[in-house]
This record gives C-alpha cells, sequence and structure tokens, in this order.
C-alpha cells in the first residue's frame, strides 16, 4: 500500500509553494522524509526535485517520475495544497535550508514540525 506525500519548496516572496506527488513511502522514518533530510539538503538539489515533477519514489540519487508528469509545477497556497491523497507533505525553506513536515488526515494539516525532529521521535 502506497503512503503518498508532496514534497514542495516555498517561495519565500509570495509566501506560495511549487510541489510535487510522490506515490511511494512518504512516511518519515526510512521513507521520502529521511531520504529529503539526508540527501536533498541544499536549495539547488531541491530545485532539481521539483523540476522533475510528479514522481513514482524518491532515492538519494534517483527520481524514478511518470512518463505523463506535467512539463511545469504550479504554485499554490502555503496553507492549501493540492489534495492528491498525501498522508504527508514536507517543506524546504531555502533562506533556512530546512526541512518542514506536517501530517495531513482528514482534510486537516497538522502542525508544521521540524523535520530534524520528527526523525529524532521516530
Amino acid at each position: 500500500m502506497a503512503t503518498r506525500s508532496r514534497i514542495g519548496i516555498l517561495d519565500e516572496g509570495n509566501m506560495t509553494v511549487q510541489s510535487i506527488y510522490c506515490h511511494w513511502d512518504g512516511y518519515l522514518k526510512g521513507g521520502v522524509g529521511e531520504v529529503l533530510f539526508e540527501h536533498w539538503r541544499t536549495e539547488d538539489r531541491v530545485r532539481r526535485l521539483i523540476r522533475f515533477g510528479e514522481i513514482s519514489s524518491l532515492t538519494p540519487e534517483t527520481i524514478k517520475s511518470y512518463d505523463d508528469a506535467p512539463e511545469t509545477v504550479p504554485s499554490h497556497s502555503l496553507i492549501r495544497w493540492p489534495d492528491s491523497g498525501q498522508e504527508y507533505e514536507y517543506l524546504f525553506t531555502p533562506s533556512l535550508g530546512t526541512w518542514s513536515f506536517r501530517n495531513v488526515g482528514d482534510d486537516i494539516r497538522g502542525p508544521w514540525t521540524l523535520l530534524s525532529e520528527g526523525l529524532s521521535e521516530v
């Protein structure tokens, strides 16, 4: 069973986000959360990841993209992300160089938490 997630980067100038869908392994420990925290830590790498568009899975170096992924990734509200049935949302803040995450359930989004804190609690 898939643990879906969205991975985004914050545009701090207008407080919008560009995000992509990731189908597999969206959970924190041993999944997308840990891979992002350990291997996708710079703004350049995160922007490269977002440019891939919708992805099936994420690894430290290899991104498995969908053949029909859109060529451009539109921006959306920081508060209301597109609904892809995701269970986790991950957000990179370039000026801080940090990842945050929140759980999504029953259309209620939890608070943003630093990914480093979330991984230390799991």
